[in-house]
């Protein structure tokens, strides 16, 4: 038992050694999406991406120009993106190697994307201006998840306010979480992916009643 569990923690190791040398490839063209306004489909990637990003500026940066608006909108973002980051998407996966993986992984891709950013943009006007496309592109996200299937559906019993953030949140576990149907085992999926992500639905997005 022991020696499976050494296993599973050295290959979660090389995954990560991994995911940190193609995240540069990766996260160029995410960035070079979001600069140059194209649509930006929101994915447990790219939740890592922007969120590693957004982080890294805001912790490195002091001549950073961002407005309140903007802010509150990345600061929310970040708290999401970063969760999943360092919990992952799969924990209660009875495999420990693909729980470890995917914290690891995602850890190692969120420090990376925010280390590209980073050297790639800096801080001053560049790193401002990169904040808020980002900052535009999960507002836009947000818009277009209102015609999403979850979303019509949540609306049925809950705000659309709390039905989107709630859908943000689970797309930084699930790439299709849009298009599932609200029902109390939709939203415990958030949960077992990611329980603390699970927690933001309630705190953050104010749905406990499911």
């Amino acid at each position: 038992m022991l020696r499976r569990g050494w296993i599973a923690i050295v290959g979660c190791f090389a995954l990560a050694l991994g995911s940190s040398a193609t995240a540069q490839e990766s996260a160029t063209q995410i960035f070079q999406q979001v600069m140059s306004s194209r649509s930006l489909d929101m994915t447990p990637q790219t939740t890592l991406a922007l969120g590693g990003a957004a982080d890294v500026l805001f912790t490195q940066c002091d001549d950073l120009s961002v407005s309140t608006e903007d802010r509150v909108v990345l600061g929310s973002f970040i708290q999401t993106a970063a969760t999943r980051a360092a919990v992952g998407g799969r924990y209660s996966d009875p495999s420990l190697s693909e729980t470890l993986g995917s914290q690891a992984s995602g850890t190692a891709y969120y420090n990376a994307a925010g280390l590209y950013v980073l050297n790639t943009y800096g801080c001053g006007k560049d790193g401002s201006a990169l904040l808020s496309r980002i900052a535009d592109t999960i507002q836009a996200s947000k818009a277009k998840s209102v015609e999403s299937t979850f979303v019509k559906t949540c609306k049925a019993r809950h705000s659309e306010q709390t039905c989107v953030c709630t859908a943000e949140v689970g797309r930084a576990v699930d790439p299709n979480f849009d298009n599932r149907t609200y029902s109390a085992d939709t939203i415990r999926s958030i949960l077992a992916a990611n329980p603390f992500l699970g927690m933001q639905v309630g705190m953050k997005c104010g749905l406990s009643n499911y």
